[in-house]
């Protein structure tokens, strides 16, 4: 019996965040998506994770972090809404298995 090997394509987070944000026509759109994305990968840097391999747990604690620094509620929906929105991008472009959907 032989296996064959999958051909698996790694993709940055910069890459995917470039595909996703190219697909929004209004340039405040991509900016504050931009902004927001970039906001979380900062975070999930300082706890050694990438955005792509996050889990339900990390997006709450980005939530309680973001509560916490004083945004509001508003604020912090945007920023959830952003990354909804990239994870759903992901997994299109079949760069996640599975999108943390506690969000």
């Amino acid at each position: 019996m032989t296996s064959r090997a999958r051909s698996t394509r790694t993709f940055t987070v910069e890459q995917v965040a470039a595909t996703w944000l190219a697909s929004y026509r209004s340039a405040n759109t991509r900016d504050a998506y931009r902004r927001d994305l970039e906001a979380f990968t900062v975070w999930c840097s300082g706890r050694g994770v990438t955005p792509l391999a996050c889990s339900p747990r990390h997006l709450s604690s980005y939530r309680d972090a973001k509560e916490t620094a004083g945004a509001s509620a508003a604020t912090v929906n945007r920023h959830l809404s952003s990354l909804r929105a990239f994870f759903d991008a992901a997994m299109e472009m079949k760069m996640m298995l599975s999108t943390p959907r506690t969000i």
